[in-house]
């Protein structure tokens, strides 16, 4: 078999490789984007609990 006959075959090799990376990509973006979104809700509550014992401690 020639090179020739090779050709579709690694044609699809490739788009198969790209298809999965981008997949690999997509649910590692989604992951990060959770991961963050919970960060930052912890650090939202934080952020309200020391406000607020803040005005607690100001206004004694």
């Amino acid at each position: 078999m020639d090179l020739i006959s090779f050709t579709p075959l690694i044609i699809l090799l490739i788009y198969l490789l790209i298809i999965g990376f981008i997949a690999y990509f997509l649910i590692n973006v989604l992951l990060f984007m959770r991961r963050k979104s919970h960060s930052d809700d912890l650090l939202k509550q934080k952020i309200e609990e020391l406000t607020r014992k803040l005005g607690e401690q100001k206004d004694k």
